[in-house]
């Protein structure tokens, strides 16, 4: 895969079964009503609340957080 315009990425097929792994498991636990930090939660003192259904959204929200303390 093509990063930066410039980097070549190439996986090995032990590390691409990890990361195929990893993705299932998030998938499941995405589907699931399971607090994930960040994800279906907010972050930091917002952790309490509920995440946005969409992750740009939420993504975004993560941004707009982090840049208010700078």
């Amino acid at each position: 895969a093509q990063i930066a315009g410039s980097e070549r990425l190439s996986l090995s097929s032990t590390a691409r079964a990890a990361v195929e792994r990893s993705h299932r498991f998030a998938l499941q636990k995405a589907a699931s009503n399971t607090p994930i930090y960040g994800w279906k939660t907010g972050v930091g003192p917002l952790v309490k609340y509920a995440a946005d259904e969409d992750p740009r959204k939420q993504g975004f929200g993560l941004l707009c957080h982090l840049q208010a303390g700078q």
